[in-house]
């Protein structure tokens, strides 16, 4: 399970998700097992080339479903919930974040 900080969580989307917990490398590596899948990863925020979660070892494209992230908790804890799919137009997989709870170390 994910630990987060002490730090109070900024909760943006639907709270409400219900999904399985994944390994952030296993979804990254083994796309095809987990499409159109509802799961929750866990990872830091970074902004790179669009928004990603990210941990020491892999990376995943992330875009928010009816909000944006701010720019204040980039570099934070993060606990994305949302639908898998394959972004075309990148070439890449990617979470289309119907939840994320994020802690940013203060």
């Amino acid at each position: 399970m994910f630990a987060l900080s002490c730090s109070e969580p900024v909760i943006l989307g639907d709270d409400c998700v219900s999904a399985n917990e994944v390994g952030l490398c296993e979804l990254s590596t083994d796309f095809a097992s987990f499409a159109d899948d509802t799961v929750t990863v866990c990872g830091v925020l970074i902004d790179s080339d669009g928004m990603r979660l990210a941990n020491s070892d892999c990376s995943l494209l992330i875009i928010p479903v009816g909000y944006s992230i701010p720019d204040s908790v980039v570099g934070g804890k993060a606990l994305c919930s949302g639908i898998v799919f394959y972004h075309e137009d990148r070439g890449e997989p990617g979470l289309a974040v119907l939840a994320i709870k994020v802690r940013v170390d203060r």
